[in-house]
């Protein structure tokens, strides 16, 4: 038999410091919403002679969304304990809720071992004991729910972590009893109204920072563990800020297998009081990759701010999807020193940015109401689910072409996500006249982030 021990505190339930609960552990699959739409929810957990399934037992959660519902419901049908798959579940879980089951959170991987154990008919029991302190391997690590990568732009995030996992907090509404409600919430939403009021605080305190030096400020001063890259906020190291850079993380163009080479610009200001002289240091984490920057030191007056641009050459490239990262940093004297992380997006190969492009009828009359329509599938998404990589576009132009003469431009779209999108022509111009009869052409423009090569594509269609 496998015993499972936890002194973790319980995120909602009756059990104190000093209860105990053992129970025998049982899992469960998760049930397909349709099949219970109609039923009671409490019948999945009940046999056909109406004998409860989990009663006296601690139940082990499918992994995916725990709600207070599904707590409740395995309460009523007389669950010891209920195990949820995974640290804390993103969300919210009221600790003054009417259950009288303890929940708690297992790690990943020993819930998999607890399945796989159970599968072959291996006894597993959950022993809950006083909560204790002691060492959390997952502690200062970014929580699976947050979002890491590459945003739109191409530059590094997160900016900025904060605390997110089991934070109690207050709740709307009150108890049955008229007092007020706590719980225990979990996910980027409770980091965000952290970081909120670190921003608040960092605002009474320093009101000579306008918003672009709030967000430097915030995110070059926070906290770091040992060999961590993402900063935790902190509003009193923030406080302390003297040159901010915008924006706080840095973009390079993307880095071609046939052009190795890509560059970026940020704006270092002087948010101080005094004179600051700063020393430019650049460095890539990758090895074959050589990042300079274009000036070894600068000065800067109280308030004014200059340009650093930094260019990245790679002798060697990391496989693709994948990006180069590294840090920019600015040393003043006698204060601390301002960090900027980079990155330059390695594409899985020069393939196009549209493609799929098809236009409902190439002839036809002018009409609002029935016209023919454009459709196309801008961006790409390349890599795997594992590995993703979405590559955008920064810019989309249809123009609009009478034999070699550019008539004018039908569309332009920025910051274009992946994705399908459809355009109705309807046989009128750029001014919004209509169109004389003839022979035409749509000339596609795709330009995607980073700076990689355009796609262009022409459709021609006749106005009859």
């Amino acid at each position: 038999m496998k015993v499972i021990r936890s002194g973790q505190q319980p995120l909602g339930g009756a059990v104190g410091p000093t209860s105990t609960v053992s129970a025998p552990v049982v899992a469960i699959a998760r049930t397909p919403i349709e099949a219970v739409a109609d039923a009671n929810p409490l019948e999945r957990f009940f046999d056909s002679r109406g004998f409860s399934t989990v009663a006296g037992k601690a139940v082990l959660l499918p992994p995916g969304p725990t709600t207070p519902e599904s707590v409740r419901e395995l309460s009523a049908a007389g669950a010891r304990a209920v195990i949820v798959d995974g640290v804390v579940p993103s969300g919210s879980l009221g600790v003054d809720e009417p259950i009288e089951v303890p929940i708690l959170g297992l790690d990943a991987a020993t819930a998999a071992e607890v399945r796989a154990d159970l599968a072959a008919d291996i006894p597993v029991t959950m022993s809950v004991g006083a909560s204790a302190g002691g060492v959390n391997p997952q502690r200062g690590a970014v929580a699976p729910f947050s979002s890491e990568g590459l945003p739109f732009g191409g530059e590094p995030k997160p900016d900025l972590i904060a605390p997110g996992v089991g934070l109690a907090t207050a709740e709307p509404g009150f108890t049955s009893g008229g007092t007020a409600r706590y719980g225990a919430v979990s996910g980027s939403s409770a980091s965000a109204a952290l970081v909120a009021g670190a921003a608040a605080l960092l605002a009474e305190a320093r009101p000579d920072l306008d918003a672009v030096g709030l967000r430097g400020a915030l995110v070059a001063y926070g906290q770091r563990a040992a060999g961590a890259t993402v900063s935790v906020v902190d509003p009193a190291a923030a406080s302390a800020a003297e040159v901010v850079a915008d924006p706080p993380s840095m973009a390079v163009t993307s880095l071609q297998p046939d052009g190795r080479t890509g560059s970026g610009t940020v704006t270092l200001r002087n948010v101080s009081r005094r004179p600051l002289t700063l020393r430019i240091a650049v460095a890539a984490t990758q090895p074959g990759v050589t990042a300079t920057t274009s000036r070894a030191s600068l000065s800067l007056a109280p308030g004014a701010a200059k340009q650093v641009t930094v260019t990245v050459v790679a002798t060697t490239l990391p496989d693709a999807p994948g990006a180069v990262t590294g840090v920019l940093r600015a040393t003043v004297r006698r204060g601390p020193a301002l960090r900027v992380r980079w990155a330059a997006v390695v594409p899985a190969g020069d393939r196009p940015t549209l493609s799929d492009v098809r236009l409902s009828t190439r002839s036809f009359e002018p009409s609002d109401r029935n016209p023919a329509v454009l459709t196309l599938v801008a961006g790409r998404v390349d890599g795997n689910a594992g590995k993703p990589q979405v590559l955008p576009l920064e810019r989309l132009d249809i123009d609009l072409y009478r034999g070699r003469a550019r008539v004018g431009a039908l569309v332009r779209l920025l910051d274009v996500l992946p994705g399908r999108y459809a355009f109705g022509i309807t046989g009128r111009g750029p001014g919004g006249g209509g169109l004389a009869k003839g022979t035409y052409t749509l000339r596609l423009t795709a330009r995607p982030i980073g700076g990689g090569a355009r796609t262009v594509r022409d459709v021609t269609f006749r106005i009859r």
